[in-house]
């Protein structure tokens, strides 16, 4: 199953990015900087999976 990247709801892997960012120190001025970034991080990780051949499934456990 290395040719599958799986992902959350698109706002559950947004929540998740978030939460990482804050771990780290990252401090946004505005929610639409923070979803800037989280759009670029999520953009190149499709990128970086269709490069790579994969299959992008949402995880269908993530929908309740």
């Amino acid at each position: 199953m290395d040719n599958i990247e799986h992902l959350k709801r698109y706002g559950e892997e947004m929540d998740s990015f978030l939460d990482i960012q804050f771990e780290k120190g990252v401090r946004y001025n505005s929610p639409a900087e923070a979803y800037e970034d989280f759009k670029n991080y999520y953009d190149k990780r499709l990128k970086v999976a269709g490069i790579a051949g994969k299959q992008v499934v949402v995880d269908r456990d993530s929908f309740t």
